[in-house]
């Protein structure tokens, strides 16, 4: 599913999964960002994955875009 298909959907998220997704625009790589959440690497990337598959994209942009849309970051 491609997120602009998804922008009607009513999906929930948790502050924490808000602050990754904020630290995925402002960090300049995945370290950077696990290391300011205090969390590993591998974690991380399973926050970004487990985003995804919430919103039903492929790619983790597309999730940014519809907390975006969705005004909530």
């Amino acid at each position: 599913m491609h997120a602009l298909c998804s922008i009607d959907r009513r999906i929930e998220f948790s502050p924490r999964q808000i602050e990754v997704m904020k630290l995925w625009a402002e960090t300049d790589s995945t370290a950077q960002a696990a290391d300011l959440l205090g969390i590993s690497e591998h974690t991380y990337k399973a926050h970004l994955k487990r985003l995804r598959e919430k919103v039903g994209v492929i790619r983790t942009f597309h999730v940014f875009y519809y907390l975006l849309k969705k005004e909530l970051i």
